[in-house]
């Protein structure tokens, strides 16, 4: 059997670019390959600048060597993200950032983690220009300062999740603000942020009622005190992380896990055994061994 000739095959830049192209092919590409694609021809170089300008969605995180000219092309034109995903970029500063937030005001995720190289300049870009958004997070930035939290709880009231994993300069008093203002909050995460205590777990409880998800691991400070608080008004929770906090035990857990909250720690079997127990006790007592009840004496 012969082979079609090749000019009997559709051009690839005559195919529906917003039908077909822009949804379904060229998000399945490296970052690489489309810029392969962006030198093949002007045609080519055309149909990626477009594809770049109306970008919903730019998720670098896996690029880490990725160039500054790089990132300049893919977002001098972007006027329609939506998710800005930079996590780990060795390269971007406060100033390329706040480039694209000016142009792209209604962001609704926006991930920072491990971005080295910013400033909590850049929190306060984001606090002013980012009003619609909805998911922060700002895993390891060890830059981010209690001002700019402060800062960023003025303005962002929409926020549902927020992850300040490793913010170490963060303090309970810091918490206290901005959860007091984020009251939609829904996903949170505080871990490794060692000087956090019961405060912060109390003002989770009494703002917070909407929470689904909480991470404290390596907070050593939080205890069960802490944690009962959460249990009793977080109704919605169904995912809790603790690991490493050393001073929350099964006194606190057992009752979340009776609701079928998800804890990333196994449960104490000698806990169970010793609840049963103690309850089979106090039901012996109440029924052959405790103390007669007292006799009334009526006169009439």
């Amino acid at each position: 059997m012969s082979l079609e000739p090749m000019e009997r095959f559709l051009p690839l830049l005559e195919l529906s670019w917003d039908d077909l192209l822009f949804p379904a092919v060229l998000p399945l590409l490296s970052v690489e390959d489309v810029f392969r694609l962006r030198a093949v021809s002007r045609g080519h170089h055309a149909l990626v600048t477009e594809y770049f300008a109306r970008a919903k969605r730019l998720d670098i995180s896996a690029k880490r060597n990725i160039s500054v000219d790089a990132i300049r092309l893919m977002t001098v034109n972007t006027q329609s993200l939506r998710v800005l995903n930079v996590s780990s970029c060795k390269v971007i500063t406060d100033e390329q950032l706040r480039a694209v937030i000016a142009r792209n005001k209604f962001l609704h995720t926006i991930d920072l983690s491990r971005c080295h190289h910013l400033t909590s300049a850049s929190l306060h870009t984001i606090a002013a220009d980012c009003k619609k958004l909805l998911r922060l997070v700002l895993l390891d930035c060890h830059w981010v300062t209690r001002h700019s939290i402060e800062n960023v709880s003025k303005n962002l009231v929409n926020l549902k999740t927020i992850n300040l994993t490793g913010c170490w300069e963060l303090v309970d008093k810091t918490m206290l603000q901005m959860l007091s203002k984020f009251t939609g909050l829904q996903f949170v995460s505080f871990a490794n942020i060692y000087s956090l205590t019961d405060q912060t777990m109390r003002s989770i409880a009494k703002f917070t009622r909407d929470l689904r998800a909480l991470d404290i691991r390596g907070c050593w400070r939080v205890t069960d005190r802490g944690m009962n608080l959460v249990a009793e008004y977080c109704h919605n929770l169904v995912v809790l992380y603790v690991t490493d906090c050393r001073d929350i035990t099964e006194n606190s857990l057992n009752r979340l896990r009776l609701r079928g909250v998800k804890i990333d720690r196994p449960a104490n079997p000698f806990y169970g055994e010793r609840f049963l127990l103690h309850n089979n006790q106090q039901a012996a007592e109440n029924n052959n061994g405790g103390p007669p009840p007292p006799q009334l004496r009526l006169q009439v």
